[in-house]
């Protein structure tokens, strides 16, 4: 990964810092959205809900049965939402998603299918995660 990368990360990880989300484990996850590395949108999951959350969530768990599912808003759904007017070539965007553990360790923050669907949606190629490890970049087909 490339030296901006990081520094976007970083940005996400200061939106995960803004979450107000209480749900189970209380997860904070940031996301930032950038294009040709310009910032375009910011988000952090959030207790309340979106439209747009529990539009895509029927994509969650769909083998489960679990039909009802709280669509409290995902930090990429979040940003997402605040450029999906933009005429600009979606495929040259990047979403970075950082999650950090309570003491301070990366946590994996891929995308859920509801938010990979939003994502490839718009036509949304690069998707970068942290993972336990570090940082993961992954293509959508």
């Amino acid at each position: 990964m490339k030296k901006s990368d990081y520094h976007l990360f970083q940005l996400a990880r200061e939106c995960s810092l803004e979450s107000d989300y209480t749900g189970g484990g209380r997860a904070r996850i940031g996301c930032v959205i950038a294009y040709k590395g310009t910032v375009l949108a910011k988000g952090c999951n959030t207790d309340k809900t979106h439209t747009e959350q529990m539009r895509f969530n029927n994509l969650r768990y769909k083998d489960s049965g679990n039909r009802y599912l709280p669509s409290k808003c995902h930090a990429e759904i979040m940003a997402l939402n605040k450029i999906k007017y933009l005429d600009i070539d979606f495929s040259k965007v990047k979403l970075y998603v950082y999650r950090e553990l309570r003491n301070g360790k990366l946590a994996m923050s891929k995308p859920c299918a509801a938010c990979t669907a939003a994502a490839k949606a718009l036509g949304i190629k690069h998707l970068y995660y942290t993972t336990e490890t570090g940082y993961c970049h992954e293509e959508l087909l």
